[in-house]
């Protein structure tokens, strides 16, 4: 009855709307409204309200989840206990082609004094002069092995079969996987191998401070960092074993090697592109202890040294994460390109029209004043730049097309990552 009643009442004042909801007609949005009298017919108000307060409540939600999440990465406190009990370490680096920044990376580390410390890096069929700089490494440091990857066999990605075979040359009680392109404030190894034993963690990972020396690397960096903060309950993940519920960073991978061996280590995940992600997933799917914390001031990188290895690296990803799922990434996509740009466009669009005659303009002001404060907060929480925070849309637009860029090459199979082919495996993790 109501909408024959909207119907007859549209016809009457020869008014085109698509959505009862909408208040302006074509002629409207050129400044024109429709009868505002009493006796109009307006719809019915749960069709007016909805959507905005739907908007309202999913902004309000994020920015309570960011909140509660910035007492959640912050460092157990140190037992005095834990400082005296410290186990033995092994760190397992995979290298690549890494010549410009393995040595600083193992630096950092032999500058921990971390009493039961061992270095295992694997040089993985590297072109470059990395071979030499290891041997060299290894020569005025004892606590240094190094040893040649082997043949990259069928079924498994290079850096998952380089991690596998650097887990079978460990016996350490504790595994720190990290990347060559990484390094360590003093003493942060030592930090967080306590915290480690404190939460009782068996995968202990952090947030990294991530270096940029492009707009375009930190309007990335800064969608990951708002992604992390805001859209990841740790209450409810700590809580949980979903798998989902997990965002693991490669940078620091801490595990108790009982736990590695328990979920089958890098073997089970052999053909993930995304070996953190998966990794942290299998330690929830087995319902072990999975662990998140902000450790942007022990953990620096430089993830990608051109907007190039940005696109690649990044949408190399995007789809294993989702497993390798087309509509997820299609529902993805439209999500988030409704969340970014419909509050702005409204707001924009009723400024332009000088419109306050509704609650609209106000409701799309208050969404988008949450998203930039979760914004802001999360860049300003992982020390990324500020500005990010004002161009939200941007980074969330410009992500977008890296995840359609990716979908594309991956089908094509044009994509690549340090010269190996990637592919979608015959059985997603």
């Amino acid at each position: 009855m109501e909408i024959k009643a909207f119907l007859k009442v549209a016809d009457h004042y020869k008014v085109l709307c698509i959505n009862p909801c909408c208040k302006f007609t074509p002629r409207g949005l050129r400044g024109q409204y429709i009868d505002q009298s009493p006796n109009h017919y307006q719809g019915d108000p749960v069709y007016i309200s909805l959507a905005p307060l739907l908007g309202i409540a999913a902004t309000t939600l994020i920015l309570l989840t960011t909140l509660a999440n910035l007492s959640r990465l912050r460092p157990p406190n140190r037992s005095a206990s834990a400082a005296t009990t410290l186990p033995s370490l092994d760190v397992l680096i995979p290298a690549r082609n890494e010549a410009h920044t393995i040595d600083r990376c193992v630096e950092s580390i032999l500058g921990q004094h971390y009493p039961e410390l061992t270095i295992t890096i694997l040089d993985d069929g590297s072109t470059d002069d990395t071979p030499q700089i290891l041997a060299d490494i290894a020569y005025r440091n004892p606590q240094v092995r190094i040893i040649s990857g082997e043949p990259l066999p069928a079924g498994w990605t290079g850096k998952n079969w380089a991690c596998h075979q650097l887990s079978l040359t460990s016996e350490a009680h504790l595994m720190l996987f990290t990347d060559a392109d990484t390094w360590f404030a003093k003493g942060g190894i030592r930090r967080w191998v306590e915290a480690h034993i404190i939460t009782q963690s068996d995968l202990t990972t952090l947030v990294p401070d991530r270096r940029s020396n492009s707009p375009a690397i930190s309007l990335v960096i800064g969608f990951i960092n708002w992604f992390v903060l805001g859209l990841l309950p740790l209450q409810i993940a700590y809580k949980t074993s979903i798998p989902v519920l997990s965002m693991t960073f490669g940078q620091f991978m801490l595990f108790s090697a009982a736990a590695y061996d328990h979920i089958g280590g890098y073997a089970s995940i052999k053909e993930s592109v995304t070996d953190d992600v998966s990794l942290g997933r299998r330690i929830k799917s087995h319902k072990l202890r999975w662990r998140l914390f902000d450790g942007t001031k022990d953990v620096v990188c430089e993830m990608y040294s051109n907007n190039r290895d940005l696109i690649y690296g990044v949408g190399r990803s995007i789809l294993p994460v989702l497993g390798y799922k087309t509509l997820y990434l299609i529902i993805g996509i439209i999500a988030f390109l409704v969340f970014a740009w419909t509050p702005v466009i409204t707001l924009i669009l009723h400024i332009s029209i000088n419109s306050t005659e509704n609650f609209y303009p106000y409701l799309s002001a208050l969404m988008v004043f949450f998203l930039g404060i979760t914004w802001y907060i999360s860049q300003r929480q992982f020390r990324q730049p500020k500005w990010v925070a004002f161009a939200y849309p941007l980074a969330i637009s410009f992500v977008i097309l890296i995840s359609i860029h990716a979908a594309i090459t991956l089908y094509l199979k044009r994509s690549s990552w340090k010269g190996r082919i990637i592919s979608k495996p015959e059985k997603p993790t």
